[in-house]
């Protein structure tokens, strides 16, 4: 749970704006959330990172029901080089502008170890950040389990992403 426990701590300078003319409000949540969370998307993409430097929204569209949007995080390495991955969101919004169906993709991505191929150290304590989250949501254990089948941090981050910020079940 240490690696989790830093997200909070990791300072991100944000240049975007989260609405833009005829965006679904759904949309612009999420963006919100990737903003919010970009400091747990790139400790799961890139988990030897240093220190995030920026995030930039590089583009929205739909296609059908589809939403998608390009998020860029630039991020500085322990050697003090400079590094920039481009993650693509895929995913659907339903009529109460909840994200559903999250699909994460990588758009473009600088540095030579390429993201998400060496966190799956951490998808242990994830896993029990994940379940712990979606447990404020919603009682179904058929999704709890199914996130114990999960085996990727890739995974894992679209099932946070999808949760991160709902607003929890009434008690």
């Amino acid at each position: 749970m240490k690696c989790v426990a830093v997200l909070a701590v990791l300072p991100f300078f944000v240049t975007t704006s989260f609405a833009q003319d005829g965006e679904p409000a759904g949309v612009t949540k999420f963006k919100k959330t990737v903003t919010d969370q970009a400091a747990s998307i790139l400790l799961l993409a890139h988990p030897l990172f240093v220190n995030g430097k920026s995030t930039e929204f590089d583009g929205y569209k739909k296609i059908d029901d589809v939403h998608q949007i390009n998020w860029t995080i630039t991020w500085v390495n322990s050697k003090k080089i400079d590094y920039a991955t481009t993650f693509e969101f895929k995913f659907k919004i339903d009529k109460a502008d909840q994200l559903h169906d999250l699909k994460i993709a990588i758009a473009k991505d600088t540095c030579p170890t390429k993201a998400f191929k060496g966190s799956n150290f951490i998808t242990g304590p994830f896993r029990i950040k994940v379940k712990n989250k979606v447990r404020e949501y919603v009682d179904d254990e058929d999704l709890l389990k199914s996130i114990d089948r999960i085996t990727t941090a890739e995974g894992l981050l679209e099932v946070w992403l999808t949760y991160a910020n709902r607003m929890p079940k009434k008690k």
